[in-house]
C-alpha cells in the first residue's frame, strides 16, 4: 500500500487543505477577520457582524480544560 497507517501523510504544499481555491485580493472579503496573538501568529478567523463585533469559534478563546486564555489578541 502506498499509505503508513502510522504516520500522518505531509501535505504537499502550505494550502494542501483547500481545493480549486483562488487567492483573495486585500479588501476584497471586508469583513473576514484574523485574530493574532501577542506574537502576530494567527490563531483563528472569524467574521464581523457589526463595527464593535466579531462572531468566531469558541475554541479560540477557551482552553480544553474550561479556563479562558489570558492572553493578548489583536485584528
Amino acid at each position: 500500500s502506498q499509505y503508513n497507517c502510522r504516520k500522518r501523510q505531509e501535505a504537499k504544499h502550505i494550502f494542501a487543505r483547500i481545493i480549486n481555491g483562488t487567492e483573495a485580493l486585500p479588501k476584497h472579503w471586508p469583513w473576514v477577520v484574523g485574530i493574532y496573538d501577542s506574537n502576530d501568529t494567527l490563531v483563528c478567523g472569524g467574521a464581523l457582524i457589526h463595527e464593535e463585533y466579531v462572531v468566531t469559534a469558541a475554541h479560540c478563546f477557551v482552553s480544553s480544560w474550561n479556563h479562558t486564555q489570558n492572553q493578548f489578541f489583536s485584528m
